[in-house]
C-alpha cells in the first residue's frame, strides 16, 4: 500500500500567521505577566517601595487590564482566524 505525501503548499505558513502568532504569544504572556505581578508582589518586601505602593493601590486595576488583554487576544485570534 503506498501512502501519499503532504504536498508543500497544505503546510506553508500563511502571511496572516506571520504576524498573528507572535501576537497572540505576546498578549497572553503580558496577561499572564500582570497576573503574576498582583500575586507576587503583596507576598514581598516590593510593596513597601513607591511601584509596590501603587501596585497594592491598584490591583483591582491591573488584574482587569490583564483580564482585558487576555479577552482581545482571544478576539484576534477568532477573528483572524483560518477556519
Amino acid at each position: 500500500m503506498h501512502v501519499a505525501g503532504v504536498p508543500a503548499a497544505a503546510v506553508a505558513v500563511s502571511g496572516s500567521d506571520v504576524v498573528r502568532s507572535p501576537l497572540v504569544i505576546f498578549g497572553i504572556a503580558l496577561a499572564a505577566m500582570l497576573f503574576l505581578l498582583v500575586v507576587t508582589v503583596p507576598s514581598t518586601a516590593a510593596r513597601f517601595t513607591p511601584p509596590g505602593r501603587v501596585l497594592m493601590d491598584h490591583q483591582t486595576h491591573v488584574v482587569l487590564v490583564g483580564a482585558a488583554v487576555l479577552l482581545l487576544t482571544g478576539l484576534l485570534f477568532a477573528v483572524t482566524g483560518n477556519g
